[in-house]
């Protein structure tokens, strides 16, 4: 933003940071700086499903062990409290484990984590 001329006060001092010890003050900075150039923050339920289609490429692309993205996804369902779309995530989550006994394994559920992530990029 400084080189294209935005210049705040927020974000010339985010700008001077440099130490990974400085998290705290640039998250800090960083939510001012968006306030002093008009921009919004969109709400937390929208971020985390980004989030969690994020997850889903990296299962489909093989970026992502198809059992811990599926975890992943599953804890992001859960503290938004289950809405629609991650919904089966969070019942494969609870699935891939403590199911042995029943014939559900991670490697055997490995294909429906998998299509899942596919039918979350859809919606």
């Amino acid at each position: 933003m400084l080189q294209k001329g935005k210049e705040t006060k927020s974000i010339v001092l985010l700008a001077g940071l440099s130490n990974k010890d400085d998290f705290e003050e640039a998250s800090s900075l960083f939510k001012y700086s968006i306030q002093e150039l008009g921009f919004q923050f969109p709400p937390k339920s929208t971020l985390l499903i980004h989030y969690a289609k994020t997850i889903a490429k990296s299962i489909i692309s093989g970026d992502m062990q198809p059992n811990e993205g599926c975890k992943i996804i599953g804890d992001i369902n859960r503290a938004l409290d289950w809405p629609v779309e991650l919904v089966y995530f969070g019942l494969l989550s609870h699935d891939q484990t403590n199911h042995e006994d029943i014939g559900i394994t991670e490697e055997s559920i490995r294909p429906e984590i998998i299509e899942a992530a596919k039918e979350l990029l859809k919606g």
